[in-house]
């Protein structure tokens, strides 16, 4: 895939990662409260200090870093990962302007070092490394001298970090008394008596009127959610269409097509200009794939995830197809998503708040059955009247045919004769623990020696938010959740009748 590779460089490939996993190896936590309101203008995204991040200017750092990726950029918001970025930029720029501060000199010596390490990884058939570099800044849109003060800056960032989080959490000593506690704290053995109330054995209530409902269906519509379809079409330019050219020539041809849609030119503008193919696409939700897709082979859902990031009225990038073509996707109509109307659905909905009844009074008998247990010192059996199953060596790290590894840990947190409830999808349990067992067995030097490493890596990332914490202070960090979630996060009303 050279072509894709000379147009995009290896720093596509860096700031896909930082997305995803966060820059300078920082695992951050929100530390100080990063995303808060205040001080932040409506176009703005972030403020750090008197430097402003537009949202204009961010928005395309996302549609362009999830290009090509099987995630819309409303996807990567509901799982974190475009705060997890903005986060991520964040701090970098902290910890830049702190080294700064410090007075973190990296020598010129290093910075090439660490260019030639840069140009050996990236994936351009060149002979001569001046001519690689030449077209990284080119694709990258930068100056040698912006990319060298770019790259000092994260090499003095990594030091900073490294110097700050690392070294203060190696070198603090964890007693063996702790580490002892700790393997019993997860070692220990519990035995627990419970009993079970399925949510079938509970009499059905009376249908609700329709102002009920209406007022439920409010809360669940997300469950009848109709999805937004796209119309787009899907432009492709073939090398092989131009026999006569050779590889540079494609390239600077490459890069024609994609200035001119960058200057807003149309894919029916440019399509007979450089032999293009063109194929609409009409109607298409996130989760289809058409037959009109299919002659894409393995890039039909690649490309229709680039549909999806598009905006309406935008073309996106070129993007490399397996087979060395290029491809353009043009967005020209969104649907938008919607829910289906009360009456279509009704009946669903009456069988949905009938069951969600019938669970709301099996929970409401369990916790009186807790409550006699707890406050009436009541037997599980005697406040329940039901038979009493006994469940014997549980553990914190051993897997139970009965219980999910989350219910297992709610289990092990009580104390003995303490009830708790357990709420399942079609039952509910309470379980009453009977009886600890602490392990005979000593733990090994290994076993210490893991949960050693373990509150280490614990206390470093505490000292990193603590850190950042102080550094956003300093520096007076704001971020406008708000218009973050207008942006990636906002859901279209519901169509509630009777």
């Amino acid at each position: 895939m050279i072509l894709s590779s000379m147009r995009k460089g290896v720093m596509s490939f860096i700031f896909m990662a930082l997305l995803l996993i966060g820059g300078l190896g920082l695992v951050l936590s929100d530390a100080g409260g990063f995303f808060r309101n205040g001080g932040v203008s409506q176009t703005d995204i972030a403020k750090i200090g008197s430097e402003k991040i537009s949202a204009t200017k961010f928005d395309r750092q996302i549609r362009r870093l999830l290009q090509g990726q099987q995630m819309t950029a409303q996807d990567a918001y509901k799982a974190g990962l475009i705060t997890q970025y903005l986060q991520t930029e964040i701090a970098k720029n902290l910890i830049a302007r702190e080294a700064k501060a410090f007075g973190i000199l990296i020598s010129d010596e290093t910075i090439a070092a660490e260019i030639k390490n840069f140009i050996d990884q990236t994936p351009i058939p060149s002979v001569n490394p001046k001519d690689a570099f030449k077209i990284i800044l080119q694709q990258q849109g930068l100056t040698e001298a912006e990319f060298v003060s770019q790259l000092r800056n994260e090499v003095s960032s990594q030091i900073l970090i490294r110097a700050v989080s690392g070294l203060a959490a190696t070198e603090t000593p964890i007693p063996t008394m702790i580490s002892q506690s700790l393997y019993k704290w997860f070692s220990f053995v519990r035995d627990i008596d419970y009993v079970e109330l399925s949510v079938t054995d509970q009499a059905k209530p009376a249908a609700p009127d329709n102002k009920t409902l209406t007022a439920y269906y409010g809360e669940i519509k997300d469950e009848f959610a109709i999805p937004e379809t796209r119309n787009f079409v899907i432009g492709i330019f073939s090398p092989k269409n131009f026999p006569e050219k050779n590889a540079d020539q494609i390239f600077e041809m490459i890069n024609q097509i994609d200035d001119r849609i960058a200057g807003g030119e149309t894919l029916d503008a440019l399509k007979d200009e450089f032999k293009m193919t063109t194929t609409p696409v009409n109607n298409l939700t996130a989760t289809d794939l058409p037959e009109a897709l299919m002659f894409l082979g393995k890039d039909a859902e690649r490309l229709k995830t680039i549909a999806f990031a598009t905006q309406a009225g935008e073309t996106a990038h070129l993007t490399e197809l397996t087979n060395g073509d290029m491809a353009a996707v043009y967005t020209n109509k969104i649907n938008a998503a919607g829910f289906e109307p009360l009456s279509k659905v009704k009946d669903k909905v009456i069988a949905s708040w009938t069951a969600k009844a019938q669970k709301d009074a099996v929970i409401a008998t369990a916790k009186k059955i807790i409550d006699d247990v707890n406050q009436h010192k009541k037997t599980l059996k005697d406040a329940s009247g039901k038979i009493v199953t006994r469940q014997e060596g549980i553990t914190r790290t051993a897997q139970s045919d009965a219980f999910t590894a989350l219910d297992v840990q709610k289990i092990m947190e009580p104390k003995i004769g303490r009830a708790i409830l357990l709420n399942g999808a079609h039952s509910v349990q309470i379980i009453v623990p009977v009886a600890d067992k602490i392990p005979a067995i000593a733990p090994s030097h290994t076993d210490l020696e893991q949960i050693g490493k373990a509150m280490k890596m614990d206390m470093a990332q505490e000292i990193q938010d603590e850190f950042l914490a102080s550094l956003q202070k300093k520096y007076k960090v704001t971020v406008n959740t708000a218009l973050l979630e207008t942006m990636y996060g906002g859901q279209a009303n519901a169509n509630i009748d009777e």
